[in-house]
């Protein structure tokens, strides 16, 4: 109840000061819910569903990366590769944040989805944009690569199939 009441004040007061880029950021650090955000992306991946995929997308990535449909579907190719029975997980694991002296505010949290099968283990890494209070359309996934782990432990770092912004994972982009 607590919660809700606060993320109301934050949303009157964003009204009242649109422009405020420390409400912005506690706003947007409340209404995003990490557990919401992993299952749409499973379910749009369980699915095949490549426009909800690409709706979760950045907005530098739906800009920027040319034929952004058929390397979602390159993804989904690579995914359909390996043991439908395969036993799907997932965790939230490191962040990054900078918040620069004018104010601006990123964060990216680090999404693994983990598909085991009796074979391998793969691994869908996802770098989602959980913050920004100066360019919100950045919000979203910024790259989401796919790995077939025992390959990735020996060193061979390309993933199978990816999708990455052209600027920002992993640090400060405007």
């Amino acid at each position: 109840m607590f919660a809700k009441f606060i993320t109301g004040l934050l949303a009157f007061l964003l009204m009242l000061f649109p422009n405020s880029l420390g409400l912005q950021s506690s706003y947007q650090s409340r209404t995003f819910d990490r557990d919401a955000t992993a299952h749409a992306v499973l379910n749009a991946i369980e699915a095949r569903d490549v426009d909800a995929l690409a709706a979760m997308m950045c907005k530098n990535i739906k800009q920027y990366v040319p034929g952004l449909s058929g390397k979602i579907k390159k993804l989904y190719d690579a995914i359909d590769a390996i043991d439908d029975k395969a036993n799907i997980s997932w965790k939230w694991l490191g962040v990054y944040s900078e918040t620069q002296r004018d104010g601006k505010h990123i964060v990216q949290s680090d999404l693994n989805v983990y598909f085991e099968t009796a074979d391998d283990v793969y691994l869908l890494m996802i770098t989602w944009e959980t913050i920004n209070n100066f360019s919100p359309d950045e919000r979203g996934i910024r790259l989401i690569d796919f790995y077939n782990i025992r390959l990735f432990e020996e060193g061979q770092q390309n993933p199978i199939a990816g999708i990455r912004a052209t600027d920002g994972i992993g640090h400060w982009h405007e």
